[in-house]
Formats: structure tokens, C-alpha cells, sequence
């Protein structure tokens, strides 16, 4: 038995869009129903906190994101849900990603069962 995510980005939250609060055009400020799951000064810190582990693998936070969802044996696939060429190009990047344990390590500490994103 297996898993297919949707949304694995957390409607974008995971790419860092919304580290310094929620752009006019952005999805979180047309849906407020996903803002309030989503959206919180918590898990903004948590997404600014990806950055240094994607920075060290050398990939953005969307692949870092992607990357580590894959590693998850349950997960068989990911429906990623870009809205652009350019976000399916760099989603398509962590296909390509192998994050060392540490990196594993590090994101399992950041996003442990108790997060609300998760």
C-alpha cells in the first residue's frame, strides 16, 4: 500500500512565498480556507528554517520539499500542482535530488509529527 500527496508544497507554503507574510496575489490571500490550515508565524519560521538545508544541498526549498516527501516509503507519487512552466521545471528538479541523512535528519526535526503542516 501507498500514498499519492497532494499538494506536497503546502499550496506554496513550502517554497519560502510567504516567508515575510502573504503577497496580494498569492493563492493564501484569495483562500482564506487554506491560509488559516496553513498559514501561521509557526510554520513560516519552520519554512524560513528549510532554507539553510536546502542552501546546503544546493537546491531550492520547493525541490528540498519534494525531495524529502519522496524519501518517505509510503509516498509512491506527488501531485505537485504548479500553476507555471517554471514551478513544474523546478519541481521536476527534485526528481534528480538524493538528500543525505543528515538532511533527512534536519527536516524530520524541523516537521516532526506534532506540526500543523503535516
Amino acid at each position: 500500500m501507498g500514498a499519492v500527496t497532494f499538494s506536497p508544497l503546502a499550496s506554496g507554503m513550502l517554497t519560502g512565498k510567504y516567508d515575510n507574510g502573504i503577497p496580494e496575489d498569492s493563492r493564501f490571500a484569495r483562500k482564506e480556507r487554506q491560509r488559516g490550515f496553513l498559514y501561521s508565524e509557526e510554520n513560516a519560521q519552520n519554512v524560513r528554517d528549510m532554507k539553510a538545508i536546502a542552501d546546503d544541498a544546493g537546491i531550492n526549498r520547493a525541490q528540498l520539499a519534494l525531495a524529502w516527501t519522496k524519501h518517505h516509503r509510503a509516498v509512491n507519487s506527488v501531485i505537485t500542482g504548479a500553476t507555471s512552466v517554471a514551478q513544474l521545471e523546478t519541481n521536476l528538479g527534485a526528481v534528480e535530488v538524493t538528500l543525505s541523512e543528515d538532511a533527512l535528519s534536519r527536516m524530520d526535526e524541523i516537521f516532526h509529527p506534532d506540526t500543523t503542516l503535516f
